[in-house]
């Protein structure tokens, strides 16, 4: 009758997103490199951070080379996340554009930390948060500190689990050695 909705429309395949995916990828890449030629900080953070996403949707398309993704996506955020602070830092940007680079840039960190965590690198995503507490502390939205504080806790969890599995290897290890001293 009147419905608008095409029911008869099916979902495409994976390996049809995927190939479109990657298509996108290309193209953002190609544009990439014109704005790095032509020194464009602003459209070059925000083709990183396109491209971040577009590894992002391969992960979870491709679950079995999801790591690599996650590996691509880390690297782009990184980029981008680097050129928007240093937009922000910038003598040669309009204070009010140092704030909304600011604001992208803590946006950018706590996408980041999400990948981190993806990946398990309990270090950098350690180091990440104590640099970003430090940044954020100075914006006036407390979300992005909110988040900061939430990757601290996911690290001390993590680093509970070692510590008890650590804990539990010597306990086997000594309940071992003296039943074999027995």
């Amino acid at each position: 009758g009147g419905d608008c909705y095409d029911r008869s429309l099916k979902p495409q395949p994976i390996e049809m997103r995927v190939e479109l995916v990657k298509q996108a990828i290309e193209k953002y890449q190609e544009s990439l490199v014109i704005c790095q030629t032509i020194a464009e900080k602003t459209a070059e953070g925000t083709l990183n951070y396109c491209l971040s996403l577009c590894h992002h949707r391969l992960a979870l398309l491709e679950s079995s080379k999801a790591r690599e993704h996650w590996q691509e996506e880390e690297e782009y955020l990184s980029n981008s996340r680097q050129i928007f602070e240093n937009l922000s830092n910038s003598r040669q940007i309009f204070e009010e554009n140092k704030d909304e680079y600011a604001e992208i840039a803590a946006k950018l960190r706590n996408e980041l930390g999400g990948v981190l965590q993806h990946l398990e690198k309990w270090p950098e995503l350690a180091q990440l948060a104590a640099d970003s507490i430090a940044l954020d502390s100075q914006l006036q939205n407390p979300l992005p500190l909110a988040q900061d504080y939430s990757f601290q806790a996911k690290i001390a969890i993590e680093k509970a689990k070692e510590t008890k599995e650590k804990q539990e290897e010597i306990l086997e290890a000594r309940k071992a050695a003296s039943l074999a001293l027995q």
